[in-house]
């Protein structure tokens, strides 16, 4: 993040300006996160983001009100001074509870960051709390293997979505039912009336790289030691994170059998994978930017031709 001439850092002009009407004396209208965050050049509130904004809002003795962090991204926000009482975040979640029928105690206060006087952002939690995921804030829409594929059909219609998550449960994902999938079906006369039949299945591509070529042990060896509670009894059992440790290894790597791939740009390359999966899954609920998505869709087909290629050389060494 760039700084001014006198080390501090830069502040936009929209912010500048509400600034000074608050010194006023003026109410300013609410806006949304998504606003706030347009105003200092980013989509998404990673970490260095959200500092900046701090760091801005502290310079000019303002903040708002609930705090931006731990909001929905188009949910609504005000700056107030920074002495000003919060009474718009226990606005917010009145209303929060009166919709969703919430608890509004405790709890409910903290992820809206109405605790009166918290200030110190050093000591607050630093995950995000579910009021700020999507997915709270709407219904999670999924077909299963086994329904109608007409239904599916009319889910994606009615929502206007291109494709649909073909799931058995809330933690399990079997594949993906599309346009395209379907498309694909007809076009090879495939007249399967279930989800199931018209679905793309989705694969573990990392994991089944590792699968069969690394003893327990050595999985083992590679799981974080603080992790007492969790035991190692198959590649599954790791988290991504230790799966790039299998990776930095030279010795496993030699184990693996990617012939012709270097270690060390495919370990450069899957670590970002990891940063954009860290973001998306614990961080960030922000919405996925496009360039760290088609990273993810380029990078996961790599894995798949890497997969088919190895499996190919097997068959034709028997």
């Amino acid at each position: 993040m760039t700084t001014s001439d006198d080390g501090q850092p830069p502040i936009p002009p929209e912010i500048q300006a509400a600034a000074e009407r608050l010194r006023e004396g003026e109410t300013l209208p609410p806006i949304t996160v998504r606003q706030l965050l347009t105003y200092f050049g980013a989509k998404r509130r990673g970490f260095y983001v959200v500092e900046y904004i701090r760091d801005v809002l502290n310079s000019l003795k303002i903040k708002t009100d609930p705090d931006f962090q731990d909001l929905w991204i188009d949910s609504d926000i005000r700056l107030v001074p920074a002495s000003q009482s919060e009474a718009f975040a226990e606005d917010i979640a009145e209303a929060a509870t009166e919709v969703g029928g919430r608890d509004g105690g405790a709890d409910n206060q903290h992820a809206t960051g109405a605790t009166t006087g918290n200030t110190d952002y050093g000591s607050r939690d630093p995950t995000f709390r579910i009021g700020a995921l999507e997915a709270a804030n709407r219904e999670v829409v999924s077909v299963k293997p086994d329904e109608p594929l007409s239904l599916a059909i009319t889910r994606m219609l009615a929502k206007d979505y291109s494709q649909l998550p073909v799931m058995t449960n809330s933690r399990s994902v079997k594949g993906i039912v599309s346009w395209s999938s379907i498309g694909a079906g007809i076009s090879l006369n495939n007249k399967g009336t279930e989800v199931r039949h018209q679905m793309e299945k989705a694969y573990i591509v990392v994991r089944n790289l590792i699968e069969g070529k690394i003893s327990v042990e050595e999985l083992g060896s590679v799981k974080n030691p603080t992790d007492k509670a969790r035991s190692i009894d198959r590649v599954a059992d790791l988290t991504f994170f230790e799966y790039v440790l299998i990776f930095q290894n030279p010795t496993l790597w030699e184990r693996i059998e990617l012939n012709g791939v270097n270690r060390e740009e495919f370990v450069v390359n899957l670590e970002k994978i990891v940063e954009i999966r860290n973001e998306v899954m614990h961080i960030n609920p922000d919405p996925i930017e496009k360039e760290d998505l088609e990273i993810l869709q380029k990078y996961a087909r790599f894995l798949q031709r890497l997969r088919n290629i190895r499996a190919t050389a097997q068959q034709g060494s028997r």
